[in-house]
């Protein structure tokens, strides 16, 4: 309980970013696998990139201070790209069905649906990575003795 009450914000805010990635790869996953999307082959690289970003939140989370400063900073920025690159795939996975959208009378209900979660899933992304930039100016680790 010590240990917990010691953290800085940087600290949990990093925690609230692996929260927010954690539920973007569950609307991706939904997304992907029902409504419009339903037959076709899911991609599976956002979701790995998702889970080694939050895994490598998670054991920056666990190491706190004990870490190299620059090697934080590193790690924190291929989590930014690796989170980046996670928007691109699905910007890209639903380029089909978003297609229709611009194209008068084609749009269906099923399309709309799907091409708003992905908006949805993508702003989740966007917020994880907006809490890492913010985590990484705060820094993490334990609060200093006053």
């Amino acid at each position: 309980m010590n240990w917990i009450k010691k953290q800085n914000a940087g600290t949990w805010i990093m925690l609230g970013s692996v929260v927010l990635a954690l539920v973007a790869l569950i609307i991706y996953i939904v997304n992907s696998t029902t409504g419009e999307l339903a037959g076709s082959e899911m991609d599976m690289i956002p979701i790995w990139l998702t889970i080694v970003s939050m895994a490598l939140l998670l054991i920056l989370f666990g190491a706190g201070k004990k870490l190299n400063h620059w090697i934080a900073t590193i790690v924190m920025f291929a989590i930014v790209v690796m989170l980046t690159m996670c928007i691109v795939l699905l910007s890209f996975g639903r380029e089909a069905v978003a297609t229709n959208l611009f194209i008068p009378g084609m749009a269906t209900p099923g399309q709309i649906s799907c091409v708003t979660v992905a908006i949805v899933c993508a702003a989740f992304y966007v917020l994880s990575i907006i809490a890492l930039i913010i985590a990484s100016f705060i820094g993490n680790g334990e609060k200093k003795a006053a």
